[in-house]
Parts: C-alpha cells; sequence; structure tokens
C-alpha cells in the first residue's frame, strides 16, 4: 500500500513503456536512459519487499520485464553486453523465490531468463546459451498447468518453440523444428478463440516458420504440404475486419511457405 502511495509501481511501469517506445524506434539513447530509470523506483519497491509478499513478487515480475527489454535492445543493437545485462537482471530476479510457494511468479521468472538465453544464441549463434534457453524453459512449463494458469501455459509454450526455432538454427536439427512445432500447437490450443492477441499471430507465425525449415533441411515435401494446409486453416478462421493483424501476419506467414 505504501508503495501504491508512493506511485513507484507505476514509475517502474513507464520506464518499461518509454523502453517499448525506444526499442521499436531503435534509439539507443533512449533505451539507456529507460534502463537507468529503472533502477530508483526497483530499489524503493525492492526496499519495501522486505516487509510487503506482494512488493517482493512485483519486484521479481517487473525485473523480468526489464532483463527482456535489455535482451531485445541487446539483439535489435547487436550489443552483447546488454543481453547479459539482461541476464543478470533475471538472475537477480530469481533471488528470494520459493518455487513451492510462488510457483507462477517462479515459472514467469524463469521463462524469462530463458527468453534471454535464447536471444543470446540468436545473437551469438552458440550452442549453449540455445540449449540453456530450452532447458529453462521446459523446467518453467512443469511449474504452470493449463488448467491453472492457460495464458501463462500458452505464453511459456510459445517461448519454448521460439527457443527449440533458434536451437534447431544453430545446430540445424530437424527434429528441434518438430519439436517446436507441437509447442506452438499446443499453445494454439488456449488461444484459437483469441483472436486479438498478438500471442496468437506470434505462435501461428512461429509454426509456419518451424514448419518450413524442418521441410527445408530434410526436403520433406509433406511436411510442407501440411505447414501450408495448417495455415490456410488458421487464414480462413480469421477475418480481416475483425483481426486485421493477425489475418495480415498470416497471410505473410503462407508467402513465406510457398516462397
Amino acid at each position: 500500500a505504501v508503495c501504491e502511495k508512493a506511485g513507484v509501481p507505476r514509475n517502474v511501469a513507464l520506464a518499461g513503456m518509454r523502453g517499448r517506445v525506444a526499442l521499436a524506434a531503435g534509439d539507443a539513447t533512449e533505451l539507456s536512459v529507460a534502463v537507468v530509470d529503472h533502477e530508483a523506483p526497483l530499489a524503493a519497491l525492492a526496499a519495501s519487499g522486505r516487509v510487503s509478499v506482494c512488493a517482493r513478487l512485483a519486484v521479481a515480475e517487473f525485473r523480468a520485464e526489464r532483463a527482456d527489454l535489455l535482451a531485445l535492445a541487446g539483439l535489435r543493437l547487436r550489443d552483447i553486453d546488454m543481453i547479459e545485462h539482461g541476464l543478470r537482471e533475471a538472475g537477480a530476479a530469481l533471488v528470494g523465490l520459493d518455487p513451492d510457494y510462488e510457483p507462477l511468479t517462479f515459472a514467469r521468472v524463469t521463462a524469462a531468463r530463458g527468453a534471454v538465453l535464447s536471444l543470446k544464441a540468436e545473437l551469438t549463434a552458440e550452442v549453449d546459451p540455445a540449449a540453456d534457453a530450452v532447458d529453462a524453459l521446459t523446467a518453467a512449463l512443469e511449474l504452470v498447468t493449463r488448467e491453472h494458469s492457460p495464458m501463462d501455459w500458452a505464453r511459456i509454450q510459445a517461448g519454448l518453440g521460439q527457443a527449440l526455432i533458434v536451437l534447431g538454427e544453430v545446430t540445424d536439427s530437424p527434429r528441434a523444428f518438430e519439436q517446436a512445432t507441437t509447442c506452438f500447437d499446443r499453445a494454439a490450443l488456449v488461444l484459437k478463440d483469441q483472436t486479438a492477441l498478438s500471442l496468437r499471430a506470434r505462435v501461428a507465425a512461429g509454426k509456419a516458420q518451424s514448419l518450413g525449415r524442418q521441410a527445408e533441411l530434410t526436403g520433406d515435401l509433406a511436411v510442407l504440404d501440411a505447414a501450408v494446409a495448417a495455415q490456410k486453416t488458421e487464414l480462413c478462421a480469421l477475418r480481416p475486419s475483425a483481426d486485421p493483424v493477425g489475418w495480415a501476419v498470416a497471410q505473410l506467414n503462407l508467402a513465406r511457405l510457398y516462397e
């Protein structure tokens, strides 16, 4: 309550929003400012976390979001130091969390760390962070069930699918792309009626990418035919008037597969 009156969570959230805007614009200076702007409100929130469970959990989730912002900025700017900073932030977010008593927050933060590791692998093309990312996201899934928190489960499944794509790219492994497709299919079960969510579009795009790369590596036209059929089914389920972005993404995915 004290933190809410002081506007601390609001200040952290605003810093994150400024960071996302700067990320979209590729503005390195504004990104650096947004990262620094997190420091004081996070410190205040952490101080109150010593006496407030809610504040302690908020610190963990805000640190995980900051880690994600740093990693995405590092990938966008080709700056490995930013991604390493994101990894440290994700590690700090896990400190003090107990998966037995705070499984959902622990899973979210663990998944965030896995996503940062995957972005590091995407930048460096190294196998170890790619494999570590898959391990982290798999561990996060063990703490969340589809029945307990369906959207978290779907989001982590999608994150694992993306990490498997990165692993497949750095190892040229068709099996990794096959497993990624399975993850995206699982996520789609939860998202099939959520037409306006950007996550649904990312899941559809991820599935198209994983199936396309699997077909490319194996020379299996049947896999490619299945990918085209799945994308057409996704496209038929969308209405451009209701979900123009999702419809446009589905069209682009189908175009990539035809290519």
